[in-house]
């Protein structure tokens, strides 16, 4: 059983993780666009720099995923005691 207070900060944690994970899939994403213009724009230097940023983005992606999906499955154990 959970007390009130674990379950208030489960669900926190989802939200939390909800919105770490979204904002690394927009980083992510704006990323991924500055790379495709500079590719397509033949600039290799910020191609190669958007790249790298890119390698970051879907390491700190992966891992908000995890986060989330760890928050998430906390919470699904909350809804089935009730």
């Amino acid at each position: 059983m959970y007390t009130n207070e674990e379950a208030q900060a489960i669900i926190q944690a989802c939200r939390t993780a909800t919105i770490d994970r979204d904002s690394a899939a927009l980083a992510l994403a704006k990323t991924t666009v500055k790379y495709m213009a500079a590719m397509d724009a033949n600039d290799i230097e910020e191609a190669r720099h958007q790249f790298r940023l890119m390698s970051g983005l879907r390491k700190d992606y992966v891992e908000s995923e995890r986060v989330m999906r760890t928050a998430f499955a906390m919470n699904d154990k909350l809804i089935a005691q009730f």
